[in-house]
């Protein structure tokens, strides 16, 4: 389950929580209760269901050809002072298909050893994500800004790194920071054999070991 604060289609600024559980329905039911009993949403929306559709419910949030720009930080705990910040920033949103998506991490996912995979930071509490979203070329400058801000309001709390996916701006630089001297050594080495001349690099890029400027 994420923790998203969105924009609803009225305009009304909200708490969202995508949830998914994959078993019966009964026992869904159960897990779920305690959702349902601490607060009356505002709308209800969880049923049974493929889970391609659940995939696209993400669609509804991230409409094709939006001008995005994105930021994310770790962050060490979940306190009120954070989640203050989170809300006061996003009741100032510029544009409203902005969003602030939440992750809650941990799990199977945080028992892997640190030079197991190329993913990173594994053992971070929680993940935080600006998504700026908007359509007219004219507001860069106003959306970007408010992304970088929130961004560096979130860092007094972070736990340091980055997930290269959700950042625009990882520089060579900042990647190895994503992963980490060594691991970025061994993915450069990697892109050198399967992809010598760089030609998958429109992303946050790892350029062949040898090549010139890289790391």
């Amino acid at each position: 389950m994420l923790a998203a604060l969105a924009t609803l289609p009225a305009g009304t600024k909200a708490v969202v929580h995508p949830a998914c559980y994959v078993g019966s329905v009964e026992q869904g039911e159960l897990v779920l209760h305690p959702l349902w009993t601490r607060t009356t949403p505002m709308v209800d929306q969880i049923q049974t269901m493929p889970y391609a559709a659940l995939q696209s419910i993400v669609e509804n949030f991230n409409p094709r050809g939006m001008r995005n720009y994105w930021k994310m930080v770790y962050l060490k705990e979940l306190s009120d002072e954070t989640i203050g910040i989170m809300t006061e920033m996003y009741a100032r949103v510029p544009a409203p298909l902005t969003h602030i998506v939440l992750y809650t991490l941990g799990g199977s996912l945080s028992r892997v050893a640190v030079n197991e995979t190329a993913v990173a930071y594994r053992d971070a509490r929680h993940a935080v994500l600006a998504i700026g979203m908007w359509d007219d070329p004219a507001q860069d400058g106003v959306n970007m800004k408010w992304v970088r801000e929130f961004s560096d309001a979130m860092q007094p709390f972070a736990s340091g790194g980055f997930y290269p996916n959700y950042d625009t701006e990882a520089e060579e630089e900042r990647l190895i920071t994503a992963f980490g001297p060594e691991k970025h050594a061994r993915l450069a080495a990697v892109k050198r054999k399967y992809d010598p001349e760089n030609v998958f690099h429109m992303n946050q890029n790892i350029r062949p070991a040898g090549a010139p400027g890289a790391f």
